[in-house]
């Protein structure tokens, strides 16, 4: 059975509190320089995630202040699919937070320029 829980990360990315021509990005394994835009799963704004997803996605400010993102609404399998957060270009990097099910992680910052998202979902 597909599954077809909502999970739409809907974020405002910002560099020094500054809005300019948002763009929209989904989650995948890639690296993007910005300073704002609106992130998504790989269900866009209007749908779900599907199974068996890991990405990594690394967000670099586009002017080299620190990068933070507004949480709009999270809603994930709890305690199957979540989304980590780390302060850096990897996983490596400090954990921010971890997240399921309607936790909602609110507005979270970078202590530098970098920081990467790494979605899990299962069957």
């Amino acid at each position: 059975m597909l599954k077809k829980l909502l999970f739409t990360l809907i974020t405002i990315v910002l560099c020094n509190n500054l809005l300019v021509n948002a763009q929209v990005y989904t989650i995948n394994n890639t690296t993007d320089t910005t300073c704002s835009g609106n992130f998504y799963d790989t269900g866009g704004s209007g749908s779900g995630y599907g199974n068996y997803q890991n990405f990594t996605h690394t967000f670099v400010s586009g002017n080299g202040n620190r990068i933070s993102f507004n949480f709009a609404y999270l809603n994930t399998e709890a305690g199957y699919d979540y989304l980590n957060i780390y302060d850096g270009p990897s996983s490596a990097y400090p954990l921010i937070g971890s997240f399921t099910g309607s936790n909602n992680p609110g507005v979270v910052t970078s202590s530098g320029t970098v920081i990467t998202f790494y979605f899990h979902s299962d069957n």
